[in-house]
């Protein structure tokens, strides 16, 4: 009998050890995945804003972390001119760039769930060019230079509410609801004209406006990272 409650005991003070090397302590670094839902309907791997994101824990329960994400988009087409002899390229440019400050509070939660309350500091800022040509020929024709037309800059704060879940140790998928607070301003926009064989045309400014929104944000993807 002695011996059976000697094991039982082992066997207990085992599981609690493995059981409590689920979740990181002060010091450890996770690297994180943001991508959508694998169920979606629709492009079930692109990533949502602030897709990239690193973590690390100042201490056992409290935790420093920097997202990050970025939406490129460069594209050209063949424009015939009304001729349909002479052709130009037309090109797109768009960028868009999210830098993510934060922290989070982790509580006692269980084993392998970790709750936390948290706040986050996003700033964004973006940029776009576009050139599209009209005209006749390569000897009467227009190029249109629009910059801007979607450029920006925003800074906001967020308060957040999640969660991680460890399925193996230091692996874990992850979900996180929150308040957002923005303030965006646009750039201005400015329309340029490069003309061939006419008279000019002068440049075009555009002011940006402002906005400021106060918007529930649910991040309920797919989130995955590991602990180092």
């Amino acid at each position: 009998m002695k011996k059976i409650l000697i094991t039982l005991a082992a066997l207990t003070s085992f599981s609690l050890a493995n059981a409590q090397d689920f979740k990181p302590v002060a010091g450890k670094v996770a690297l994180e995945l943001n991508a959508a839902s694998p169920f979606a309907a629709s492009t079930p791997f692109s990533l949502p804003q602030y897709g990239f994101k690193a973590r690390y824990f100042i201490a056992d329960q409290w935790v420093a972390r920097l997202g990050f994400n970025w939406d490129l988009t460069n594209s050209t087409s063949t424009k015939f001119l009304s001729n349909g002899i002479d052709k130009e390229d037309e090109t797109t440019f768009n960028y868009a760039i999210a830098i993510v400050p934060g922290f989070e509070k982790h509580f006692e939660g269980t084993d392998r769930l970790s709750p936390y309350l948290g706040a986050l500091l996003p700033i964004g800022f973006g940029s776009s060019e576009e050139v599209t040509y009209s005209g006749v020929s390569n000897v009467s024709k227009t190029k249109t230079t629009v910059d801007n037309a979607t450029g920006f800059t925003s800074i906001g704060l967020s308060l957040i509410s999640g969660t991680d879940f460890y399925m193996f140790k230091s692996l874990y998928l992850g979900v996180e609801f929150g308040l957002t607070f923005s303030y965006a301003a646009s750039k201005d926009k400015e329309t340029s004209y490069e003309v061939t064989g006419g008279a000019a045309i002068p440049k075009e400014t555009l002011d940006g406006g402002t906005t400021f929104k106060i918007t529930p944000a649910a991040n309920a993807a797919f989130r995955l990272g590991y602990w180092f």
